[in-house]
């Protein structure tokens, strides 16, 4: 904001400046905007992978289907048994925990190269990883996890329902197909909206956070 005129001894109306400082208070706002908008970019390029364009092997590769280790459980949880379907839930937060692990040290390397040698930004690194186990806990873990048990749980009832109309071949079949079924439909949607989810509410706060000397 320009300074204000010097006081006078003549009432005076200066026009140009109040509109010059109209114009510095717009260019502040679009400023504060466009920093606001580059560091929420930034935390999510930070932590999904956009920086270099570089494959992420734990996201763009077959290896992502290892997040749904627990969602295949669900699908046989008939067959399997509670204990069995567990070690799926093992399996799936192991590599939810790789990932986080392989972000972080990435991060670190970046952070210690970027330092010449001396120590790594820590706090950034810390962000990376929470963020990573945030992100895989819900996008692979807990909300998939849920929908397939859900989807099995409706399937079941309504074959419950159906009934004598049905063998027990289908009865114990249907809901498992259904739910394995469900999963390539979900990967997607669930993925985007986690990632969204966390750009407007959660990295924002983790990027400033991480920025903190």
């Amino acid at each position: 904001m320009a300074p204000p005129p010097p006081v006078s001894s003549k009432p005076t109306v200066s026009l140009p400046n109040a509109a010059s400082s109209s114009e510095d208070l717009s260019r502040a706002s679009s400023s504060s905007s466009s920093s606001s908008s580059s560091s929420h970019s930034t935390a999510s390029a930070l932590v999904c992978g956009m920086n270099d364009g570089v494959v992420d092997p734990f996201r763009d590769t077959p290896i992502r289907y290892l997040g749904y280790t627990n969602e295949i459980g669900e699908a046989f949880r008939h067959f399997l048994g509670h204990r069995l379907v567990l070690a799926t839930y093992a399996v799936a937060s192991a590599y939810a925990s790789a990932d986080a692990a392989y972000k972080g040290f990435e991060e670190y390397t970046h952070t210690r190269n970027e330092a010449e040698g001396g120590s790594p930004h820590l706090r950034r690194v810390s962000f990376v990883v929470l963020d990573t186990m945030l992100w895989q806990g819900l996008a692979s873990v807990l909300i998939p996890g849920l929908a397939v048990n859900r989807v099995v749980w409706a399937t079941s009832s309504l074959m419950t329902y159906v009934g004598p109309r049905l063998s027990n071949a289908y009865r114990a079949v249907g809901p498992t197909g259904a739910g394995l079924a469900s999963i390539p439909f979900m990967i997607r949607p669930i993925d985007d909206a986690v990632t969204k989810g966390m750009d407007a509410y959660v990295r924002p706060t983790f990027s400033v956070w991480s920025q903190i000397n």
